[in-house]
């Protein structure tokens, strides 16, 4: 500690060099000159803004405060400002006492006892069990209390250190002044504390390690994700610091950026991501979780997708439009005891989840709909269908689908309906001879589709394929023919399969995002009833030894009577034949097992995040169009090969962000030969013709591709000699 003598002369020559900081178990020291002069807990906002303004009063520069500090150049500018306006007093700001329910009298007495006692007030709270909030209000009402998070502010600066340190003065010389910033209506008055979701300010430029994410983001504006949120109601409260959107939007880019899990965005940059969205930071893990709690409870599934859905129409209008209609099965790994479903890669039944999934021509994914593990395809067409009529009133729906979808009652309501439908069919339909539909050698036929149960006009089309006949039905009218049908059928199928392998890898769509709490009873599912497959098993070999008797006369009848045996074998025959008619075939697991249980995954939200992931894949299809030839590795038309993985690098590149008032403009950085290079930020620039908007939905986007680092755009070195 300095002398009172030594005061002045260590404030007069301090300068940055001499000015820094120690961390230690979450506690901040500054040390001027080597002697602590401030000292606080890192989360304690007020003290550290206190010791902000007392280093600006001996001048140091905003730069080296944000770094002894920890904290940005821009929460200086707003601490300073604050300063200003309200002094010391405007950097002390308690927190909100809003809806606190007052202690009792007992607590009020022992928390007075306590804090009289020199007991800090995060030990006073944890002492009694009581929420910090609480104890402060009650102790601040006595006198008792303190500002801030209630943590002692350690000052040692000396008593004689002159005020006029600490009041306001021009800035120095090499500090620039801090440009007027707008904010939004979500931001409170100027003397509020900077909140993690405050927008960044105009007329700044920022460096994110996700500037590429923009290129998604603002593709996800144009699907309708804002609209299409607000329509499922999938809010947050109004005095929450990240909207729905927000929320949304960091869960996409997160997705795109590569982290397929909530828990995994601890790894992000804060900052950096935070930039994509014009924040100062992103939301926190544990914010995400909360508002995704908040967004699921008023949720409608059905809206968003059809919301969605009106979108993707709106965008290319079209009077016939083609699906492809299967479930996307998720194996699940962990204990609890879940329903079976049929895994058709594996080839088994496995536990689960299912997602029935609606895609169009191009992979995109329209609807989603989480079903029973073990449901079958043909059972979730009708309520898709219903769907797609509604988010498409005008349009004609073509249903393409698996076997798993075939099934007389359900064809003949989408006929119905108005739905027209193209499906393989079964082996276990009773068809007429295949062999005379299709044609001598390898092709495709076609007839009349005639079967007791088919109502409607439909035809049965089949493909040869050397000795294989491969049998479809459809009720498209004429006007496509055989080959045409064969051929949409196939394309549909293959389009949907590749778009589960790309959304797998892109977006993780099969990962279960949500593993909490399993809802546990007592398991009611139909199982085989073992005591009926014993008796069973009793008679079977009953019958087998009274045939064995009968058919020897010597055992049967003696002296003209029958055989004990054969008398005591048919006496046991007729009663175990009475006992199975009163033991059911099948029964309920606990009747069988009186502790057995069965579980269902908590699974809200992952009703939330897992269309936002297939949202992330339909973005990276459209971006993959939008940009076409210029992510080839050739000038080639077919040269298709590198789309998508210069897509994702173009994703997932560094950059630069400036904001302005009416528009950002995205400098992505990355290295490339010179005629990709080229294709490529001819492509950025034309997407200013579209004016993508930012993730605030009111500004544009415009995008470049940083110019390319060459030998001659390095600056050399001075020579030494």
């Amino acid at each position: 500690m300095p002398t009172p003598a030594s005061q002045t002369a260590l404030f007069e020559r301090v300068d940055a060099t001499t000015v820094t900081s120690l961390f230690s178990g979450g506690e901040v020291r500054i040390l001027v000159h080597g002697h602590v002069v401030y000292a606080y807990q890192e989360d304690d906002l007020t003290h550290r803004d206190l010791a902000v303004m007392g280093l600006r009063g001996i001048g140091i520069r905003g730069k080296r405060i944000a770094a002894v500090c920890r904290v940005s150049e821009s929460e200086v500018t707003r601490v300073r400002r604050r300063y200003e306006k309200g002094g010391t007093a405007g950097l002390v700001r308690a927190p909100s006492r809003e809806g606190l329910s007052p202690l009792s009298a007992e607590e009020r007495s022992r928390a007075i006892a306590m804090r009289s006692a020199g007991a800090s007030l995060d030990t006073v709270a944890r002492t009694m069990r009581l929420s910090l909030p609480r104890v402060i209000a009650t102790l601040d009402a006595e006198g008792l209390g303190s500002v801030g998070r209630g943590h002692r502010l350690r000052t040692h600066l000396p008593a004689q250190l002159p005020l006029t340190l600490l009041e306001p003065g021009p800035p120095p010389a090499d500090e620039p002044a801090a440009e007027p910033e707008t904010r939004t209506a979500r931001a409170a008055d100027d003397d509020e504390e900077l909140r993690p979701g405050m927008p960044l300010a105009a007329g700044t430029e920022h460096r994110s390690q996700y500037a590429g994410l923009v290129l998604l983001t603002s593709t996800l504006c144009d699907l309708g994700i804002v609209p299409a949120l607000e329509v499922a109601s999938a809010k947050r409260s109004e005095k929450a610091v990240y909207s729905a959107p927000t929320i949304a939007m960091t869960l996409c880019a997160g997705i795109a950026a590569g982290y397929h899990s909530l828990e995994s965005l601890h790894e992000r940059d804060a900052y950096g991501l935070g930039v994509v969205l014009g924040t100062e930071r992103c939301p926190s893990v544990r914010t995400m979780h909360r508002a995704l709690t908040q967004m699921t409870a008023t949720y409608d599934r059905v809206a968003l997708h059809r919301e969605l859905a009106r979108h993707l129409a709106r965008r290319a209008p079209m009077d016939v439009r083609v699906f492809g209609v299967d479930i996307h099965f998720k194996t699940y790994t962990g204990k609890e005891r879940i329903d079976k479903g049929w895994n058709s890669k594996r080839r088994l039944a496995e536990k689960g989840l299912a997602d029935v999934v609606v895609t169009d021509a191009m992979g995109r994914a329209w609807f989603r709909e989480p079903v029973p593990a073990g449901s079958h395809l043909s059972a979730c067409l009708g309520p898709m269908a219903e769907q797609l009529r509604v988010a498409l009133p005008e349009t004609t729906v073509v249903f393409v689908s698996d076997r798993g979808g075939f099934d007389f009652d359900v064809l003949e309501k989408l006929n119905a309906a108005g739905v027209k439908y193209i499906a393989w069919v079964p082996a276990s339909v009773n068809l007429p001879d295949l062999a005379t539909i299709a044609p001598a050698v390898d092709g495709i036929g076609g007839a009349v589709f005639e079967h007791p149960r088919m109502a409607h006009a439909s035809r049965l089309i089949v493909q040869r394929d050397g000795d294989k006949l491969l049998p479809l039905c459809t009720n498209v009218d004429m006007s496509m023919d055989v080959v045409e049908v064969v051929k949409t059928l196939r394309a549909l199928r293959g389009m949907q399969e590749n778009s589960f392998k790309s959304g797998r890898q892109r977006a993780g769509i099969d990962h279960l995002s949500d593993r909490g709490k399993a809802t546990r009873a007592s398991d009611d599912r139909i199982i085989d009833n073992p005591e009926y497959a014993r008796l069973k098993e009793e008679l079977e070999q009953l019958n087998e030894t009274v045939s064995e008797i009968e058919s020897c006369p010597e055992r049967c009848t003696q002296r003209g009577k029958w055989t004990s045996e054969y008398v005591v074998a048919h006496l046991l025959q007729q009663t175990t034949q009475k006992r199975i008619r009163d033991v059911p075939a099948r029964v309920e697991r606990c009747a069988v097992e009186p502790d057995a249980q069965r579980a269902w995954l908590c699974t809200t939200k992952r009703d939330l995040v897992v269309p936002l992931r297939y949202l992330v894949d339909n973005a990276v299809r459209d971006l993959v169009d939008r940009l076409g030839d210029s992510l080839s590795a050739t000038e080639r038309e077919h040269d298709a090969s590198t789309r998508a993985r210069t897509l994702m690098a173009l994703l997932q590149a560094p950059g630069t962000l400036r904001f302005e008032k009416r528009h950002v403009v995205v400098t992505i950085e990355l290295p490339l030969p010179p005629a990709p290079h080229a294709r490529i930020a001819r492509a950025l620039e034309a997407i200013d013709e579209l004016q993508p908007r930012f993730t605030d939905g009111v500004r544009t986007v415009r995008f470049r591709l940083a110019p390319r680092v060459t030998c001659g755009s390095i600056p050399l070195a001075p020579n030494p000699a």
